[in-house]
């Protein structure tokens, strides 16, 4: 039974909206992780409009990788440009959670309405 990537990512996805996947910054700003259960390891990162979505197991072997490139004026079908908005609302809502951005936009929002 061949392994539904894309599906993979959009349970991922749904979870990570639901703030149930706790994401992590990395020592590459441009990459977050999210470990499940110490079992598998999940790590998306964006470099040159090029989004990476990856699977690794327990021991950081990689199971698969998905990428997709930013869609650009010369796109065609067979680049499968179909997961770069999946791809880029994951690292999306993972960079939000690693970096506590939506804490922060409340928090500066607070110290705004105090002025």
């Amino acid at each position: 039974m061949p392994i539904d990537y894309r599906g993979l990512a959009e349970k991922l996805l749904a979870k990570s909206r639901h703030g149930k996947v706790g994401w992590q910054e990395t020592a590459d700003e441009n990459t977050f992780i999210a470990i499940l259960e110490g079992k598998v390891l999940f790590e998306v990162s964006m470099r040159d409009g090029t989004i990476a979505f990856v699977l690794k197991n327990q021991n950081e072997t990689e199971i698969f990788t998905l990428t997709a490139e930013t869609p650009g004026e010369f796109t065609s079908v067979e680049n499968d440009q179909n997961d770069y908005p999946l791809l880029h609302e994951l690292y999306e809502s993972a960079r939000r959670t690693a970096l506590g951005i939506d804490k922060a936009l409340s928090e500066a929002e607070n110290l705004l309405d105090s002025l």
